[in-house]
């Protein structure tokens, strides 16, 4: 009988070790309120923030350049590209990041992270 991977020690290490050719990406990171809000009450009450995360439709050339380096170094995994947008009635502009979400199995479990695609655009209207 075969050990599993994940009872041979804690879940996280096995995260880890499946994450690892990954270390030199960064993981994506939420909006903060006060990155998006200018408003008197950012952080502190309803500023008419919105929030929304979507498949991403289209990519800039940096973003997919980082998306393939990604891929090449996990092409067993499976990719799930994504758009965040976020809008505070305070601003005109809609605040958009891009991730992927890399999905690796281990048997029946599987493991998911996000990491950041290119910055932060500022898009009109969306």
């Amino acid at each position: 009988m075969s050990r599993k991977p994940w009872r041979q020690g804690d879940r996280w290490s096995v995260r880890e070790h499946l994450f690892a050719p990954l270390e030199q990406f960064s993981l994506y990171v939420r909006f903060e309120v006060s990155d998006v809000c200018v408003c008197e009450h950012a952080g502190n009450g309803p500023c008419g923030l919105k929030f929304q995360s979507v498949d991403a439709t289209q990519l800039t050339a940096e973003e997919w350049d980082q998306l393939s380096a990604i891929r090449a170094a996990v092409p067993d995994a499976q990719f799930q590209i994504r758009e965040h947008r976020a809008k505070c009635k305070s601003r005109s502009e809609t605040e958009v990041k891009r991730g992927v979400i890399v999905k690796r199995q281990v048997d029946q479990l599987t493991f998911r992270r996000e990491y950041a695609l290119g910055g932060v655009h500022d898009v009109e209207r969306i």
